[in-house]
């Protein structure tokens, strides 16, 4: 009976001896993560962030920039659309202009494609052309009248 007795009170010992040593192991794991925690939250010097604001500040700019940036993208798609639409106006204008100014002018531009695409593109030339194309000669660009494209809005 003794040897049992004292062998359960050497196993007690033992599972006693375990539980202290795996209790240690966690006080010495939980101390050393309260370091690094601790070193992280905390600034080196007077004048130095802790690395959490430093993490924290990096982060806020990359967010920050990459939040700007697609701002940006998507303003400058809108205006550009908006550009794009205007200029298709105008140039929807200048064809009308074209076509009521002249009709050899309509005749001309479908048989030019380029031409019209050109002065669809670039309204401005429109009274260039009508002048060239009003003139025997064609090579007085002074003399050319132009074409007022605000009459038609």
């Amino acid at each position: 009976m003794n040897i049992i007795l004292a062998l359960n009170l050497l196993i007690l010992a033992g599972i006693f001896a375990i539980l202290v040593l795996f209790y240690l192991k966690i006080y010495r794991f939980y101390r050393y993560l309260s370091d690094i925690v601790r070193t992280f939250l905390t600034s080196p010097g007077k004048d130095q962030p802790s690395p959490l604001a430093f993490v924290a500040q990096t982060l806020a700019t990359t967010i920050g920039h990459a939040v700007a940036v697609e701002a940006k993208t998507t303003l400058m798609g809108k205006s550009s659309v908006i550009a794009r639409q205007e200029q298709g106006v105008m140039g929807d204008l200048a064809s009308d202009g074209l076509a009521s100014a002249s009709p050899v002018m309509s005749a001309l531009l479908s048989s030019f494609p380029s031409l019209q695409k050109r002065l669809l593109k670039n309204p401005g030339l429109l009274s260039l052309v009508i002048g060239k194309l009003g003139q025997p000669g064609g090579n007085h660009p002074a003399e050319s009248k132009p074409v007022d494209l605000n009459k038609f809005e």
